[in-house]
């Protein structure tokens, strides 16, 4: 299986997964195309069967090699430009239309937010760390659902207290 695989991939499932590698989230590339997000991941699951890698990722890497390998005659020399053919290929949004021509390509690196120790709890519900919010083990999933039952009725109960007292204010000067 060499490059005769990417050529089986049709221009609509290219565009998909030049989105994947450009870190684009099923729904964000639905709503670039102007299809489902149904639709978006059965392009990526036929381009992954197509290319025999076993994730959308890989198969958005696959295709970014070959691509770049294809195109290693066009490209900087120190890999800085962005190929012309990927580039157009991927359509854009109206805002993006009206948006100015120079554009920069930015790459989305990981990002931990530092917490404050007396804020060490929330860190329980970071996604960023290489875990999801529903990794909870059963007691991080208590002491959170205890905290917020904590919370809500102190925060509730200082909501009403202000309007309360903003309800005595208007009384006082006759409003």
């Amino acid at each position: 299986m060499g490059s005769d695989r990417f050529e089986r991939l049709t221009e609509e499932q290219r565009v998909s997964l030049r989105l994947v590698h450009a870190h684009l989230t099923s729904k964000e590339i639905a709503r670039r195309l102007g299809i489902s997000g149904r639709a978006v991941d059965q392009r990526l699951d036929r381009a992954r069967a197509v290319l025999g890698e076993p994730d959308r990722i890989a198969a958005a890497k696959a295709l970014a090699a070959h691509e770049a390998a294809s195109d290693r005659l066009t490209r900087d020399s120190q890999g800085l430009a962005e190929p012309a053919a990927a580039a157009a290929s991927i359509p854009s949004t109206p805002d993006e239309d009206r948006a100015s021509h120079h554009r920069v390509r930015e790459e989305r690196l990981a990002f931990t937010p530092e917490f404050p120790d007396r804020w060490r709890w929330l860190r329980t519900l970071n996604p960023f760390d290489g875990g999801r919010p529903d990794d909870l083990t059963p007691t991080a999933r208590l002491t959170l659902i205890l905290r917020l039952g904590a919370l809500i009725p102190i925060q509730l109960g200082a909501l009403f207290l202000g309007l309360y007292l903003l309800l005595k204010l208007l009384w006082a000067i006759g409003l």
